[in-house]
């Protein structure tokens, strides 16, 4: 009994459901230690409404702690597309809250076939840590 009221918080928080798909392929080049270019625009949706991340945007991916990486690496396949479009929104756009940011990440995530538990956990970390990585002032 205990370990599944361990488990609830991670259950909670991400019940909406946003329609998210890619509509190009995502491609990365390697650039300085842990940073990466996108190679070509990236093109997805959210709910409908169509976005394009430029080529050449730089992204580290995820923030992931190295000391997490056995857990969940940001170089991950399926933590990559996600991971683009969360730092994108996260330094580059005022198209969304930060919340409803880290919730369009839990869907694509999810979409990208990362687990329940796994993309909670990534939810969540997001929604404790992220704070730090959200520039607020680019939309003023």
């Amino acid at each position: 009994m205990v370990k599944y009221l361990v488990y609830l918080p991670l259950l909670c928080g991400c019940s909406s459901t946003l329609h998210t798909a890619f509509l190009t392929e995502v491609c990365i080049k390697p650039y300085k230690e842990y940073r990466y270019h996108t190679c070509n625009d990236i093109e997805f949706v959210v709910d409908n409404e169509l976005f394009t991340i430029p080529k050449n945007y730089q992204t580290d991916l995820a923030s992931i702690p190295k000391i997490a990486w056995p857990i969940m690496a940001p170089h991950h396949s399926s933590l990559i597309r996600p991971a683009i479009v969360h730092d994108w929104f996260y330094k580059k756009t005022c198209d969304f809250t930060r919340y409803q940011t880290d919730l369009i990440f839990y869907h694509m995530l999810r979409n990208d076939g990362v687990s329940h538990l796994r993309a909670s956990l990534m939810y969540y970390a997001v929604r404790f840590f992220g704070w730090k990585f959200y520039n607020e002032d680019y939309c003023e």
